[in-house]
Parts: structure tokens; sequence; C-alpha cells
């Protein structure tokens, strides 16, 4: 496929320029040298009756299955799927699984992390990343989400009060918070006045030695049951289970082993690597809005941006920090802008962009002039053609040449192929310059775009 090529020639340019793919973001920690899959079943609400659209666990709409790679946050594959598709459908997570491998470049193939949320462990998906796991020259781990169910709750009510560590937030510090009765120093070091939120431990003892027997047969012994407890946000709902100690419940299974040293065999950084499929999800919306925007569908865009900025205010504020690959409101406000700006609503577009560019970390020069061209091109739709071709000339002329390629590059052709003729001569006769010379006050050659200076 063309976009499986072109993603070749972009990694390879990648490669050469900085020696690897971005590391994978684990809380405060990067993991480098792995590429990392994430599998996520996204319901999208439709209003009315469309194509496939059907009844869901949430109401009415479709059911797609998508696949990022979270090293550059880029879409690898994807199924459209109704409504009424389940989230631990096997065949369906097998084939968007291959399909995202498929993706990749072979050289990024070697070693995989996996990961899928909810209580997508099949037998199936679980002997598949086996069988990849064991040919000799590649490495997979896994982390797929796992259900919690009867013999899970009576391992969960047996694990000791000590056996609960203490969860990392996205910074690597505990999440915790101030207890009601604390003393009157907000900054005091009195353990009584500080409260955990969340904790991890492991079931797989329990389950494989427990009283009832090995209740984990069939399953590969290599296997762990993780499990996190948290305390809910505001309005979340709980099992009957849940509600008599107030903690919310979420497990998972993974192949990493136990013996593993380092930060990376720590049950909390391994709940840390699975906990960013919020990230994930809050993404995927984002995508799915710029998508809609793209074909002039309001109603449709509008109901994704508002999905994907419930996931992120679900999120604790630490989990929003600046991350060059991660997902936080800063990347939320850019699709948000981009999203607002293809349906010509200017001023919630322009809304986005102030935040956008509020947040933005100093060294991401690619959001910032992708932020700011956006709002170019809201200056030019609303009619203001002229402050909208030295808004984007001021742009493109403040980064270097080697950062106006690629995308930057294509993003200005965007714009300026969207100038009527009429626009261009009456910006030209504004400005005092010729037509050719105000399209956008830059030339394109090939893909990188040179500054050609009005007299």
């Amino acid at each position: 496929m063309a976009v499986n090529a072109a993603r070749r020639r972009a990694w390879a340019g990648i490669e050469a320029r900085h020696g690897a793919l971005p590391g994978i973001r684990v809380a405060d920690k990067m993991l480098h040298g792995v590429t990392c899959i994430r599998l996520d079943a996204s319901v999208v609400t439709c209003h009315s009756e469309k194509e496939g659209a059907g009844p869901n666990f949430k109401g009415f709409g479709l059911h797609p299955l998508l696949a990022y790679c979270d090293n550059t946050a880029e879409p690898l594959a994807g199924m459209l799927r109704p409504g009424s598709a389940g989230s631990n459908t096997a065949a369906d997570h097998l084939a968007v699984l291959d399909a995202a491998i498929t993706a990749l470049p072979p050289g990024f193939r070697r070693r995989l992390m996996v990961t899928c949320d909810g209580a997508g462990a099949s037998h199936d998906l679980i002997a598949r990343l086996d069988k990849l796991a064991a040919r000799p020259g590649y490495q997979v781990t896994y982390s797929i989400g796992w259900e919690l169910g009867k013999r899970e709750r009576e391992a969960i009510t047996a694990v000791p009060a000590a056996a609960w560590q203490a969860a990392v937030d996205a910074r690597g510090q505990v999440r915790e918070r101030r207890a009601d009765q604390a003393c009157g120093n907000s900054g005091c070091a009195h353990r009584k006045c500080w409260v955990e939120e969340a904790h991890v431990t492991e079931l797989t003892g329990l389950l494989r030695e427990g009283p009832a027997g090995d209740q984990l047969a069939g399953w590969p012994g290599a296997m762990r049951v993780l499990a996190r407890r948290e305390r809910p946000h505001p309005g979340t709902q709980l099992t009957l289970f849940e509600a008599e100690d107030g903690w919310r419940y979420s497990l998972r299974v993974t192949n990493r082993p136990a013996a593993t040293k380092g930060w990376l065999g720590q049950n909390a950084y391994l709940d840390a690597a699975h906990r960013v499929h919020a990230r994930v999800a809050a993404l995927a919306s984002a995508l799915e809005a710029r998508a809609y925007a793209v074909t002039g569908r309001g109603t449709e865009t509008r109901g994704a941006l508002a999905r994907a900025e419930d996931v992120l205010s679900q999120l604790d504020g630490d989990s929003l920090i600046p991350s060059a690959f991660g997902y936080n409101e800063a990347s939320f406000r850019f699709h948000e802008g981009n999203a607002y700006t293809h349906l010509r609503d200017f001023k919630a577009a322009m809304r986005a962009q102030d935040r956008a560019l509020e947040l933005c970390p100093p060294d991401n020069y690619a959001d910032w002039a992708m932020t700011r061209l956006d709002r170019a091109q809201c200056l030019i739709h609303a009619g203001d053609v002229t402050s909208g071709l030295e808004y984007a000339n001021e742009t493109v002329t403040t980064i270097t040449a080697a950062q106006r390629q690629g995308i930057i590059a294509l993003r200005g052709r965007e714009i300026m192929k969207t100038l009527p003729e009429s626009e261009k001569k009456r910006a030209a006769a504004e400005l005092g310059v010729s037509v050719d010379e105000s399209k956008l006050f830059y030339r394109i050659e090939g893909d990188e775009l040179t500054h050609r200076a009005s007299p």
C-alpha cells in the first residue's frame, strides 16, 4: 500500500536523523528500542440511522476497532464494525493485529509490545501473541485487559493488605491526595496526612496455586494476572463487589517475566505501561473528529470531540503533562482547532488554537507551526486573506528550512489551493507584489517551503 510505503520512507528518515524511533513513555520513564501497537475499540455514537449502526452498551452507533503505534502516535490499521460488535471478538482483534504488524516497516517488527484495553483477552489472541513471541530472533510482550469474574473477585478478597503496592502517576510519583483530617501544613510529610488513591498487585499465585487449584489451566504458563484498584471519579458506576469496599478494580494479563530487572519489572510500571490506553481512546476520538470535519459532518465532529475531551477529563491532572509523543490537552486542542477550522467555525477554532499554543512545549515546532497555519486558514476563510497570508508567512519563516519540510509544506500547499484566484489578485494588489509572489509569500520547491520576501 502507498501509506505503508510512505511510512517506511518517513521512519527511515527518523532513524537516519535521530538514530531510532521515539521511545514509549511509561510514567516518568522512556522505553526505547520497542515498537508499541495499541489496540482499542471505540464506540461511535450515532443520532440517526447509519449503515452498520446498532445498539451497544453506550446506546446506539458503531463500534470500530483501531490499532495505533504509540511511538509515533499514528494509526496503523482499523476495522469498521457494527455497533453490536463485541469488545473482545477474537477474530476482529486478530485481523487488526495482523494488519497493524504488516503496516510496520519490516525492521521495526522484531521487538514488539502489544496492548489491548477492556476485557480483550481471549485464548485465540493470547495464542497468536505467544506464537509471534516464540519466533527465533523476535521479542513480543503484551498487556491485555482481563475480565473481573468470580475467581478474580475471590482472589482479590484474599490479597493481604500489605501486598497492595502504591501505583504511580504520569510523573512516576505515588498517586495520593491530602487526607480529610490532614494538618494545616499542605506540604507536610506526615504519613497520616496523605491517602494513597491507587494500588497494584499480582493475582497469579492465588489463581494458580490457591485453595481452588490451578484456575488458569489452559492459559500459557508464562501469563501473569495483575490487578489495579483506585478510588473512583465522581459519578463512576461500581459493581456490587466494588461498592462493598469503595475501590474500582481493573485487571490485565502480561507475559513479561516476573524476574525482569529494573523499573520495567515493577508492577507499578507494568500498570502505567497499560494505562496509557486512555490516551489512545482520546486520540482515536480526536482523529475521528478531524475525519468527520473534513467531510463537513458537524454533528458527528462535535460528538467525537466531546468523547475525546471526556476521556481526558477522567485522567488526573498529572496524566496531562506535556509529552512530545503522548496525548495531552495540548495535543487535543490542536486536533480540536483543526476540526473546527475545517468546519469553518472560526470562533471555536481560534479558542482551541489559543489554548493549544499556550500549552505547546517550546521545542515542539511542528505542533506550533501546524496550529498557526490552521489559524491562517481560519483568517482566510473568514475573508481576511491578507492577514491570513501574513500570519502564514510569519509562521514558516520563523522555523528553519529543514523544519519546514514534510507535513508543514503539505499544509502550506493545502492553504494555497483554497485561495480563489480573485482573492490572490486582491491580496497581491493590497500588498504591492505580483500574484505569484503573493502565494503565501513563499515558493514550494519539492518538500521544502522557501521564503520569498515581498518588495
